[in-house]
């Protein structure tokens, strides 16, 4: 676990407990607290942008799928007026190079990866 935070809150009562006291306390505290946690996995992303033929967009989409990607196309009047278009991809950053592989092996080429 990484990146992690625990706050415990002691309400004096009376009852001095001392530094050992106090030690154990706030930890007993902070493992409960931790052991109770839902943990979830934290997946560095990047960004590929891709320009593709019309007639691939579903193919980007496929293999982005087969990358658990998100794929957002993106208005670009410049690429639209030459029947491209343009697609940011959401992928793992330690898979995007074989994200950017599988898709210009995928469209034989024709599609055009800029990994950020």
């Amino acid at each position: 676990m990484v990146n992690c935070v625990v706050v415990v809150t002691r309400y004096y009562g009376g009852i001095k407990l001392g530094t050992g006291g106090l030690a154990r306390a706030y930890g007993g505290a902070a493992v409960e607290a931790l052991a109770q946690t839902e943990r979830k996995e934290v997946i560095a992303m990047t960004t590929a942008k891709v320009m593709c033929a019309y007639d691939d967009v579903g193919v980007v989409y496929r293999v982005a799928g087969t990358f658990e990607g998100v794929v957002e196309m993106t208005t670009d009047e410049e690429i639209a007026s030459k029947g491209e278009a343009s697609l940011s991809v959401q992928v793992s950053a330690s898979r995007a190079g074989d994200f950017a592989q599988a898709l210009c092996d995928s469209t034989s080429g024709r599609a055009h990866v800029e990994l950020n």
